[in-house]
């Protein structure tokens, strides 16, 4: 029963961890996205 308990609780610590890298991994690809976006713009801005 005590195995059982520890194997949940090794779960769910490693489902926090998933959902973490899970967040971390959409701000990155969020970030990413904005400065390529804010960079063309840049560029469309001086060719203008």
């Amino acid at each position: 029963m005590i195995e059982l308990m520890y194997f949940v609780n090794c779960l769910s610590m490693i489902e926090l961890l998933l959902c973490f890298f899970l967040n971390v991994v959409e701000v990155i690809t969020e970030v990413s996205v904005a400065s390529e976006m804010s960079y063309f713009l840049f560029q469309e801005s001086i060719e203008a």
